[in-house]
């Protein structure tokens, strides 16, 4: 409600009532409804896809005689948000099972499926061009249908996913090579690599984590669910100046199987413990073979020390060969970065992650910190 009456404030406060918009009013009715008040005449208001059909091909617009009415007696103006996006369409239960079951759901860089349609869907564009074509219509067959000055496609791209590797995506991924190398010789040229046919050219694993950080197709995971950390132990605090530069570096084996993806962290801490000044995040998606994952930032103020992380986020298993944390000087500051077991200065952490068991580490000889997570 606060977001609505501020927007409300700022237009009566330039005078201009006619631009006045409040995003997503709730529409809960009190005694008094408090629209009038804001100044405002123009409203978003939802038309969710699983209220206007929730059954395939049977529309119910109840929802939509009840926002026209209310508009009317309020003498505002609509924008119909037509809930029909990805992240939306992820709770029409009809269209989701049957496109599970055409297997045409997007994924996650492992595989593994997600609760969202593949933006490749036939099926799902057959269906959505349908709910708003069929919405738009009744809009306008409506009596009140006036009170709609605009439409929001609703296609919210906030969601973790940011890429998707399902199986409509891998179609419409080689059907875009093909159509920009021309044949498969050629793009195998360009690639540097041998194909055998098109089935062997997929999308390439380029980031393993989505929007704001968050692991691909985990929707708020919690503590940073399923991830592992190896971290310096708090009896052996690196000390750190403010505003001077720090590099943690570290060198990881990957064998072959799921890509994984490792996430390095330095935490940087005040004068207690549970005083985070800041972070500095560094992520690297992982193939076979060997990777460096880099963090390079300046210490912010009230530093005081540095926790080190690094992180396993999702399915794989990746070796630790060496852990570097030094000063713009070049000088090392971690102890032990040849990860000597007897040494000291680090230690496996196992994160929550929901499944203990799907979790093993395995640390017996200098510079070879197994991680692994198989769920």
């Amino acid at each position: 409600m606060v977001g609505w009456l501020l927007c409300a404030a700022l237009s009566v406060a330039a005078g201009d009532l006619s631009i006045g918009f409040v995003s997503h009013y709730p529409l809960i009715r009190e005694q008094d409804d408090l629209v009038a008040q804001t100044g405002a005449n123009v409203m978003t208001v939802r038309a969710p896809w699983a209220v206007v059909e929730p059954r395939p091909g049977e529309f119910d617009f109840g929802l939509l005689d009840e926002q026209l009415a209310w508009a009317e007696a309020q003498d505002v103006k609509l924008v119909l948000l037509l809930e029909g996006g990805p992240a939306h369409a992820a709770g029409v239960g009809w269209l989701i099972n049957e496109l599970r079951a055409a297997d045409q759901m997007q994924a996650d860089a492992t595989g593994a499926p997600q609760p969202d349609p593949s933006f490749f869907s036939a099926t799902y564009r057959e269906y959505l061009q349908r709910f708003i074509a069929r919405t738009a219509a009744a809009v306008r067959a409506h009596p009140l249908g006036r009170r709609v000055v605009g439409y929001n496609n609703g296609c919210e791209y906030w969601y973790p996913l940011n890429r998707s590797y399902g199986r409509e995506d891998r179609v419409a991924f080689r059907a875009a090579m093909r159509a920009r190398a021309g044949d498969l010789d050629a793009l195998a040229q360009r690639w540097g690599a041998t194909l055998g046919s098109w089935d062997e050219v997929a999308p390439p694993v380029v980031f393993g984590r989505g929007v704001n950080a968050q692991p691909q197709g985990w929707f708020a995971p919690p503590s940073e669910a399923c991830d592992l950390s190896f971290a310096d132990t708090r009896a052996t605090p690196i000390r750190v100046e403010p505003g001077q530069r720090y590099r943690f570096a570290l060198t990881v084996d990957q064998p072959a199987g799921p890509v994984a993806e490792l996430w390095a962290q330095v935490a940087w801490v005040g004068a207690r413990d549970d005083q985070i000044v800041g972070r500095a995040n560094g992520a690297q998606a992982t193939g076979p073979g060997r990777v460096e994952v880099v963090v390079e930032a300046e210490a912010p103020v009230g530093a005081e020390r540095a926790w080190l992380h690094l992180k396993l986020a999702g399915p794989g298993a990746v070796t630790i060969r060496r852990a570097s944390f030094t000063d713009a000087a070049g000088r090392e500051l971690a102890p032990n970065p040849g990860l000597d077991p007897a040494a000291g200065g680090w230690q496996v952490t196992t994160w929550s992650a929901g499944e203990p068991a799907a979790v093993t580490t395995e640390w017996a000889a200098p510079g070879a910190v197994a991680l692994a997570y198989a769920p």
